[in-house]
Formats: structure tokens, sequence, C-alpha cells
């Protein structure tokens, strides 16, 4: 007979992984909106310096951030990923909730490699690899 509380706990602590490595990702898609005019002030004059001038400080940063919606979907996913950590760290000890997170690296590499490009170095797996060998002793205890 399948454990359903046994498996909606494993569909958590997978899905927790997911959602922060995603919403780390749309973050990460977010903050290219922040280098988009660092040298408007070279190319503008007059009235339109002003304004690149305003784009550049705190309330452009903020206003570009606020107008993206990778950003609010990357806060969205972290949010879900800490209400998924809240509900296991009710139902399972914090001894092993906290470990389990370090699958979230897992999921981070497989984003940055399918979907940034980044390079996945033979150095990078090894630290993944004792992670997981990490994760499997505490969740086998």
């Amino acid at each position: 007979m399948i454990n359903l509380l046994g498996l909606l706990k494993f569909a958590a602590i997978i899905a927790s992984g997911v959602s922060a490595a995603f919403g780390s990702y749309f973050l990460k898609k977010a903050s290219a909106v922040l280098g988009a005019s660092e040298n408007e002030n070279d190319t503008v004059s007059g009235n339109a310096n002003q304004e690149a001038t305003a784009k550049s400080g705190l309330v452009g940063i903020a206003t570009r951030l606020l107008t993206c919606p990778a950003f609010y979907l990357g806060g969205f996913l972290y949010v879900l990923a800490s209400l998924l950590s809240i509900y296991l760290l009710k139902v399972l000890p914090y001894s092993v909730v906290v470990p389990l997170g370090g699958l979230t690296y897992i999921w981070t590499m497989i984003i940055s490699a399918r979907l940034l490009h980044e390079k996945i170095t033979r150095r990078k797996i090894a630290g993944v690899a004792v992670i997981l060998v990490g994760v499997f002793l505490i969740a086998t205890s």
C-alpha cells in the first residue's frame, strides 16, 4: 500500500527545491534590467539627460524592477518554496528538512546549464555529488 502522506512529503521536498531554483533563475533574469541603462548619460542631452539620470538612480532601478514580470515570478516562486518548507518543518524533523534543502543545488545546476548556458565543470559536479551523499546519509538515518 502506498503511503500517501510520505508521497506528499516527498513531493513537497522536490517542489520546494524546484521552486527555489526557478525563483533564483527568474530573479537572475530580472536583474538584467538593472544594467540596461548604465551609460544612458553618455548618449543623451537636455531633457532626455534628466530622464536618463532619473532612470539610473534608485527610483529608476525600482521602476525597472517593479515593471519586470520576471521579478514577480521569481518572488512568487521563492514564497512558494518557503511555504512548502514551512509545511515540511511541521511534518518532518528540522535536522532532516534543512539538509534536504541541499537538493536545490541539483536543480540550480540543471537550470544554469540548460537555460543560462553556464558551463558545468567536473568540480561543480563533484560538489553536488558530495551534497547528495550528505542528503542521502541524513535522509536514511
